[in-house]
Formats: structure tokens, sequence, C-alpha cells
């Protein structure tokens, strides 16, 4: 933001983006952030350890995904795109088209890098980082989300 002069903005995240800012805005100050959204966030910290019982389960959740990745990446995305899109109760399910789309993109990308993003994603602790959060912030979150559920992301993100 200092590289190109940016003097106030409203920054919109989705996903791991939260996390990111989170981290920027504890490292290097709010005074150019003076609103944020976030979007199906997975802060505060998305695993469930000792010390962050209300996390997911790394057994139910994290080992299957990152070892389907591994071993049949295409086949895992397939199966996992209803579950993105959640067009069984969804009102506009989406087209055959855009799920295309989706899997180009997901199978365009490197593996190495997507298992590192997964890892990052998932073992990232941004609690003490969400206290710099001092401006008005918006938390959109859909009750469907079977990846980030919001009893485990955005409701203790909101809190």
């Amino acid at each position: 933001m200092h590289h190109v002069r940016v003097n106030q903005c409203t920054v919109v995240t989705y996903s791991f983006g939260p996390c990111v800012l989170a981290r920027y805005l504890s490292r290097y100050g709010t005074d150019k952030v003076n609103k944020t959204i976030l979007v199906a966030a997975i802060t505060p910290f998305l695993l469930k350890a000792d010390n962050n019982p209300d996390g997911m389960n790394r057994d139910g959740a994290y080992e299957p995904f990152r070892l389907g990745m591994q071993s049949d990446r295409a086949q895992l995305f397939r199966m996992s795109l209803d579950a993105f899109f959640s067009p069984s109760s969804s009102e506009h399910p989406v087209s055959d088209g855009i799920r295309e789309w989706m899997m180009r993109i997901a199978l365009g990308s490197p593996l190495k890098p997507m298992l590192e993003l997964f890892r990052a994603m998932s073992e990232t602790d941004c609690r003490g980082d969400l206290k710099a959060f001092t401006m008005p912030t918006l938390i959109s979150h859909g009750d469907c989300d079977v990846f980030a559920p919001p009893a485990c992301t955005s409701a203790r993100t909101q809190r």
C-alpha cells in the first residue's frame, strides 16, 4: 500500500485473505485502511489444537483433503464441487460451464503450491492478529459452508 501510495481504502478479502490482511494490519498498522469486508473467512484459526478446541478436526477435515489432493486431485475436486457451490440449497444452481471453468483453474495450478497454501490456510493462527481490526468490518459468511463452517470461523472472528 505504501509503494502504490494508497491513502485510504476499503479492503475486501475472501477465504485465506482475511488472515493475510490481519497479519498485514498487525505488522504495518491500520492508518491506510478505513473499512474491511471479510467474506467466508477462515479466521481466526481453522484446525483444532490443544489451545484451539473450537477448530475443525484435523483427521476429519484436513488430512483426507490433503491426501486426496496428492492421490487424485481431479477426482477430489470434482467430488467437492457440489459442496463448494452448494447447488442443492441454492435457488440458482451453478452452470456446468462455471463448474468446468473452476476445474480448469484448480487443475491448472501446480500441486506443491496448492498443498502449501492448504497447509498455511489450515495451520495459520490469526487470533492475535485479529486485534488489529479496529475499523468498521463487515463479516459475510454462508451458513452452509462445509469447508469453513461458520461456528469455527466467522462466528469466532466476530466475537
